[in-house]
């Protein structure tokens, strides 16, 4: 692979899901590619069962005995960074680069959401001037061997597409989709899943209309240099969904002549929600903190670039109150009234951050 690639995954208070995920990318085909690890400000350990893991003496996943032998980090490329110390290992990748199949292990200091876990990742990978990719996979999702060579090819043979999806597939059903894209609904700053709850099949796939992406789902996002230099890193207004969108919707504006894309054959297996606590495709389980930032992240999202549909997806807002009534989800049913009326007290907000709907 003569592409330099840079793997981010953030981790907070989910290590078990983060070693897997590792291991999984340890088996890919070819595999030259850096990973960093970036952890949110865990309070379960998570650094020290990782770095454990990374040396081979302790805290391991279920499936470490067969696999660790596959990931085999030189002693001298493992790097542990501590809290403030990350500019040291920034320096240290400007001017040696980044070491293949080397794995960066960054502890942050607090929770800055999945856009600022991200963003230190990207920072770190691009202080390497020979990175011309950056793969940000969830933390939750296990990697098909042929994944990452799948998704390198598809950018060779697309030099317009500036970010590339792969196949999302449910981690405990493999048989079905969970998505190729997403398509956003601006009227009521809804999204959907393109090909959700399908059967997978390759020839489906295969088919179908990538010109109806409006985003690339944030669980595997393969997104080329050129795109990174040009718009910048995400946007950590959204502590949590709406990331992914702004980040295509500010390509299209800044960049028009890139394009999204969809590798089929890149294939990637999710436990959706398993990193926020929301939704899977069988039950929705709720959690305040998740709903809190569902619902604020739209209204962020809209104002910023749909001006003119704001005060209609702000009138939305009675209508997910009485949804959440419905549900008897009496917090969250407070939360959308005060949104639609314009002001959201830090009582509701569970990171106690004032949030107004401007």
């Amino acid at each position: 692979m003569e592409n330099k690639v840079a793997i981010i995954i953030v981790n907070w208070n989910a290590w078990q899901d983060t070693i897997e995920c590792i291991e999984a990318c340890g088996q890919l085909a070819e595999l030259s590619a850096a990973m960093i690890v970036v952890d949110n400000g865990s309070t379960d350990g998570s650094m020290k069962r990782m770095l454990e893991w990374a040396e081979g003496r302790g805290a391991m996943s279920s499936t470490s005995a067969q696999n660790h032998s596959l990931i085999d980090f030189p002693k001298n490329v493992l790097r542990f960074v501590t809290k403030g110390s990350q500019q040291e290992l920034n320096d240290l990748i400007q001017e040696q680069g980044l070491q293949e199949k080397g794995l960066y292990l960054v502890a942050g200091s607090s929770n800055r959401g999945f856009a600022g876990g991200v963003n230190v990742g990207l920072s770190l990978a691009l202080s390497d001037p020979k990175v011309e990719f950056c793969w940000l996979l969830n933390n939750d999702t296990k990697v098909d061997p042929q994944a990452l060579k799948s998704l390198v090819s598809h950018m060779h043979k697309h030099p317009n597409v500036g970010i590339c999806g792969s196949t999302l597939l449910y981690m405990d059903k493999p048989q079905l989709i969970q998505a190729v894209g997403g398509e956003f609904n601006p009227w009521l700053a809804t999204s959907q899943h393109c090909l959700w709850n399908q059967t997978y099949s390759p020839e489906l796939c295969a088919t179908f209309d990538t010109s109806v992406i409006d985003y690339v789902v944030g669980a595997s996002m393969f997104i080329r240099r050129t795109v990174l230099d040009k718009i910048g890193f995400f946007n950590e207004e959204y502590f949590l969904y709406c990331e992914e969108i702004d980040f295509a919707t500010r390509m299209k504006l800044q960049m028009p002549e890139m394009a999204l894309g969809y590798e089929p054959a890149s294939l990637v297996y999710h436990k959706e929600g398993a990193s926020t606590g929301a939704n899977n495709h069988q039950k929705r389980a709720y959690r305040y903190s998740s709903d809190f930032f569902f619902i604020t992240s739209r209204l962020k999202f809209i104002h910023r670039f749909y001006p003119t549909k704001y005060w209609v997806v702000r009138a939305s807002m009675l209508l997910v109150a009485f949804n959440r009534l419905r549900r008897k989800q009496w917090r969250s049913m407070i939360l959308a009234l005060c949104v639609f009326l314009g002001w959201v007290p830090d009582v509701l907000n569970p990171h106690r951050q004032k949030v107004l709907a401007k």
